[in-house]
């Protein structure tokens, strides 16, 4: 797995959560169809992507904070 330092991650974090809510806000709601998926297609992705680099951020803090009790 590529190692990215912790500022870069929580970066990509904060960016693909704001880019997550704006693509959330546009999408009509109200006329919920069958195209419904193809319009969340993108934010579902980039919700997982939010999601990993959540984990890989957290994870990062506790390795620190473990090697710091030792």
């Amino acid at each position: 797995m590529i190692k990215i330092p912790k500022k870069v991650a929580l970066f990509l974090m904060i960016a693909l959560t704001i880019v997550l809510s704006l693509l959330v806000r546009n999408i009509d709601w109200e006329n919920a169809d069958e195209s419904l998926y193809s319009k969340i297609r993108l934010p579902l992705g980039i919700m997982s992507l939010v999601i990993f680099y959540t984990i890989y951020y957290v994870r990062i803090l506790n390795q620190e904070k473990d090697a710091s009790k030792k």
